[in-house]
């Protein structure tokens, strides 16, 4: 069975930290994880969550004062025995 979610990865533990409460605040429950090993910049938390929640991820984070340079977006598409990671493009959303 193949499954798709988004992760934010994080260039310090206090952006992970800021963002993840900002997402909550709005309704949101990402997943905090630890960040996948195909993405290498990162402080180890990523957060978690569902395609059809990157539009309103997106307008919540930029509500806040999170610098966009703090963290990165990817899609994450796995199944059996193989897991895909690919940044997203601002141009895709």
């Amino acid at each position: 069975m193949e499954s798709a979610y988004c992760v934010l990865a994080f260039q310090n533990t206090h952006a992970a930290l800021s963002a993840q409460k900002a997402l909550a605040e709005a309704g949101l429950s990402p997943l905090m994880i630890p960040t996948l090993r195909e993405i290498t910049a990162s402080c180890g938390i990523s957060l978690r969550f569902q395609p059809e929640e990157l539009t309103a991820v997106l307008a919540i984070l930029g509500e806040t004062s999170l610098d966009r340079a703090l963290y990165r977006l990817y899609a994450v598409s796995s199944g059996p025995g193989i897991r895909s990671v690919r940044p997203l493009d601002e141009s895709e959303f």
